[in-house]
């Protein structure tokens, strides 16, 4: 099952879109020191932070949307008349 998010791309502070963009971004993320093909948040595992038995990670597409819409937050390229 994949979990959706409603995020803002217009009308938020820098500060606020950059932190709403920050927290979309960690999801699909490489963070330094971990394994080629393995991202921030995706990692099985049991410890804390790691996906446990039975979830999956984010397939290659489902990250690269989720870097898309944390750019369209962060840059906030959304239309504010809707």
């Amino acid at each position: 099952m994949v979990i959706y998010a409603v995020a803002p791309t217009s009308g938020t502070s820098h500060a606020k879109a950059a932190a709403i963009a920050r927290f979309i971004d960690y999801t699909p993320g490489m963070t330094a020191g971990q394994t080629p093909g393995m991202t921030a948040g995706q990692t099985p595992g049991m410890s804390a932070g790691q996906l446990p038995p039975g979830f999956l990670p984010l397939t290659a597409k489902l990250r690269a949307q989720a870097r898309k819409d944390a750019q369209e937050v962060l840059n906030q390229t959304g239309d504010s008349r809707r």
